[in-house]
């Protein structure tokens, strides 16, 4: 026999899901359960990501996804169609000279855990990837000796740029004053202390050039691995 249809079937279908929901709310009340909606998790108010009237500028279509940490978003510039997973931390800090700066461009993609830390300047380039975990700082600001044992010397900074279409993969770290080449290849683990050429693939600590991009021939010249 066929299901109910018309005015009447829609009645039986809504007095169904109510005698449903009476029985489920019964069994749960005898069972002892704090009913789902009084446990939902609450962020604390300091760690919610803001909305994009906070931003220097937040393009159309994208998304900082909860929970991404934000610091001083009025430094912070996001183009259009940009996502940034959850997890992530942009961090607009306080410099030694003038407050620090990220500029995200237009469909750009940055994965879970991923830090953007600056304190001079950040600028990634349109249609830049970052893998999860990725590390971007325009400045070490650790002290260079122990306390009490020598001057600790300047932090070093400079501004990192990320040009157009560069990706980079897992783990990988970029440092101050840094340039990322055109679609360049930063390998997994890659630790980034001086520019990378566009159109080639590094890897190691520190990182090194392991592989170029012949644009004339559309080919690659060195080995496919590190």
């Amino acid at each position: 026999m066929g299901a109910p249809g018309g005015a009447y079937g829609s009645e039986v279908i809504a007095a169904t899901h109510r005698i449903a929901r009476a029985e489920a709310r019964a069994r749960l009340a005898a069972s002892g359960a704090v009913p789902l909606r009084r446990t939902v998790h609450r962020v604390p108010r300091g760690r919610r990501t803001p909305p994009p009237s906070a931003f220097a500028a937040f393009g159309a279509g994208s998304w900082v996804v909860p929970e991404t940490s934000v610091r001083h978003p009025e430094q912070i510039r996001i183009g259009a169609r940009t996502v940034v997973m959850e997890h992530a931390r942009l961090w607009a800090l306080d410099g030694p000279a003038s407050g620090g700066s990220i500029t995200i461009g237009d469909d750009v993609v940055l994965g879970r855990f991923c830090s953007l830390v600056s304190t001079v300047g950040i600028i990634l380039e349109d249609r830049v990837s970052g893998s999860d975990c990725v590390t971007v700082l325009d400045t070490w600001d650790h002290p260079l000796a122990p306390p009490g044992q020598g001057s600790p010397g300047a932090p070093r900074g400079g501004p990192v740029v990320i040009e157009e279409g560069a990706y980079l993969a897992f783990s990988s770290i970029v440092g101050p004053g840094v340039r990322v080449g055109r679609h360049a290849y930063v390998g997994e683990g890659a630790v980034v202390y001086d520019d990378v050429p566009p159109f080639t693939v590094v890897w190691g600590n520190p990182a090194v050039v392991t592989r170029r991009y012949d644009r004339a021939t559309r080919s690659w010249a060195g080995p496919e691995w590190p």
